[in-house]
C-alpha cells in the first residue's frame, strides 16, 4: 500500500511539476517582444486611434465541439505629425468606444500598441524564463501524467474484477 500511495505522490508531482515548466518555458515573451515594449515604454507617445467600421471577424475553437471565442479584428487610423498612420486591433468583443489608445515611436510610428506599453513590459518582464524549461517539462508532464493513468486504469481494472487478478 505504501508503494501505491508514493508512486500516487510522485506521479502528482511530476505531473504539476512538469506542467508549471512547460507553461512558463512556452509563454516567456520572446526578447524581442520585451526590448519593443521597453523601447515604446521610454519613447512612445500616447494618441487615440479611430477605428474603422469594418471588422474581420474569427471564430477560434480550441476544444471541438466548444462554442468558441468569437476574435474581432479592426483596422484604425492614427494621426503622426500630420500624417494618417495605420494599424490593427484585435479585441473577444465589440469596442464601447469607436477609439483605441495607441502608444508609438516618433522615431517609427510603424511601430505601436495600443495598451500600455509600460505596464506591458513590467507584466513581461516577470514572466520571461528560460526556454529549457519547455524541454525538462514536457517529459515530466508525459511521465507524470502517464502514470497517473495506467494507475487509474490498473485501479479501475482491478475494481471491475473484484479485485482478483
Amino acid at each position: 500500500m505504501k508503494r501505491i500511495i508514493f508512486s500516487l505522490i510522485a506521479a502528482a508531482v511530476f505531473t504539476y511539476f512538469g506542467w508549471q515548466l512547460t507553461d512558463k518555458g512556452l509563454s516567456s515573451p520572446s526578447d524581442e517582444s520585451l526590448a519593443k515594449y521597453e523601447q515604446l515604454c521610454k519613447h512612445s507617445v500616447k494618441t487615440i486611434g479611430f477605428l474603422d467600421s469594418t471588422y474581420t471577424e474569427t471564430m477560434i475553437k480550441v476544444i471541438k465541439g466548444s462554442s468558441g471565442t468569437k476574435m474581432n479584428k479592426f483596422t484604425f487610423t492614427f494621426m503622426v505629425d500630420g500624417e494618417t498612420q495605420t494599424g490593427s486591433y484585435t479585441t473577444s468583443g465589440m469596442p464601447k468606444n469607436p477609439t483605441v489608445d495607441v502608444w508609438y515611436d516618433p522615431a517609427h510610428p510603424d511601430s505601436y500598441m495600443t495598451n500600455d506599453p509600460c505596464k506591458q513590459y513590467e507584466y513581461s518582464k516577470g514572466k520571461k524564463h528560460p526556454g529549457w524549461y519547455a524541454f525538462v517539462g514536457v517529459p515530466m508532464l508525459l511521465l507524470g501524467a502517464g502514470s497517473l493513468y495506467g494507475m487509474l486504469k490498473r485501479g479501475l481494472k482491478e475494481l471491475m474484477s473484484g479485485g482478483k487478478k
